[in-house]
């Protein structure tokens, strides 16, 4: 049942690719997690590794994309590292999203916006794929300015069923419900010097 729930999760599919992409190292504070609900409790699970790839600088991120510079940004997570600390919820998650036939949850970015206020964020465009189904989505990114450490938080709710994904069942009588919640927080290295 989180399989279907992380299938809200993550984030790729195809984008605009102008530059090099590179890995995107992040801070190892970054977490990338779905949750959801089922008819015996509240569940999660975790991306215990994931990959960003972009054109762009960790250390310059938030100054490139504020001057439109960003134009590659991908993250991908592998089914089988999503954990929610219990095998067997584990095992009908990735049965869920179908694993073996799709081993990735992509997000590409395709344009974005940034959005002034407090906090400051982006509105980023971008293809979702889950389970071999690919949606366009709109995903709200916040910036904020921790002590000398920018953060890119957000979540974005989806249903398993958009994505070909039914929700799962457990001993045939626990269901996932259909709505999962991807949320992140992707934390970015110290700025450089000016």
């Amino acid at each position: 049942m989180k399989a279907a729930i992380f299938l809200s999760t993550i984030l790729l599919a195809a984008g605009v690719r102008v530059g090099e992409a590179a890995d995107f190292p992040l801070d190892p504070l970054s977490r990338l997690w779905i949750e959801g609900d089922s008819t015996l409790h509240r569940y999660s699970a975790e991306a215990k590794t994931f990959t960003i790839r972009s054109d762009a600088s960790p250390s310059s991120f938030l100054e490139d994309a504020a001057a439109g510079h960003v134009n590659v940004w991908e993250v991908s997570v592998r089914v089988a590292d999503l954990t929610s600390g219990e095998k067997g919820l584990d095992k009908v998650m990735r049965r869920a999203l179908k694993e073996k036939d799709f081993p990735d949850i992509k997000f590409v970015l395709t344009g974005y916006k940034t959005v002034p206020g407090e906090p400051p964020g982006f509105a980023a465009y971008g293809a979702l794929t889950i389970a071999g189904q690919k949606q366009e989505i709109l995903l709200p990114v916040e910036v904020n300015r921790e002590p000398d450490r920018p953060e890119l938080v957000g979540s974005y709710k989806i249903l398993m069923t958009d994505y070909g994904v039914q929700p799962p069942t457990f001993m045939g009588v626990i269901r996932a419900a259909d709505a999962v919640t991807v949320r992140f927080r992707l934390v970015l290295p110290p700025a450089g010097p000016p």
